[in-house]
């Protein structure tokens, strides 16, 4: 429940709400939780579907991930930045199944997989993510639907949620694609 407060003016009374933050430490968990997926090659084959999944939704004009909705920072080089708003999509929409998500992704990698490619473009929207307070807000109240305050929750926990994080989001990829809202 939030706590309000009333501020008098006379005849006219204002009621504000107090705004909920995200814990640092805990922005700091999922910031360098997402940086050690990013970098571990057994994961590959779901950043490389994932990657698949935000370049499918950039084509869509009206959806974050093409770049209409920009922060103001990086202009000039926009390249990656459907990864940046799809990653920051994927931790807001994340609604956890269970407290003990599986991971079902392609078990090898590609021999020819593009690692340090990717890993420098899923760098720059991990740096992103502490920005965001709004995706983090999201993801941590998703995570307390489970009973796992973010607080409390450990590293191991947090890598998989935010791996089905992202498998949803590939999963899911063609929502709001519709140009057609009827």
């Amino acid at each position: 429940m939030l706590k309000l407060e009333r501020d008098d003016f006379g005849d006219s009374m204002m009621i504000r709400t107090e705004s909920k933050r995200v814990p640092p430490a805990f922005q700091d968990l999922v910031k360098n939780t997402l940086a050690e997926i990013i970098t571990s090659p057994a994961l590959t084959p779901l950043l490389e579907q994932f990657q698949s999944a935000c370049q499918f939704r950039a084509q869509f004009n009206w959806l974050p991930e093409s770049g209409w909705q920009r922060d103001g920072e990086g202009q000039e080089d926009a390249t990656g930045d459907e990864i940046v708003f799809g990653l920051r999509y994927a931790l807001a929409a994340y609604i956890p199944r269970d407290k003990n998500p599986t991971h079902h992704y392609p078990a090898n990698p590609a021999a020819n997989s593009n690692q340090a490619g990717h890993s420098k473009t899923f760098a720059r929207a991990v740096q992103s993510i502490p920005d965001d307070h709004a995706a983090l807000l999201s993801f941590s109240e998703s995570l307390q639907r489970v009973l796992l305050d973010h607080d409390d929750v450990d590293r191991e926990e947090l890598r998989r949620h935010l791996i089905a994080a992202m498998q949803d989001y590939c999963e899911q990829k063609e929502v709001g694609t519709s140009p057609d809202p009827w």
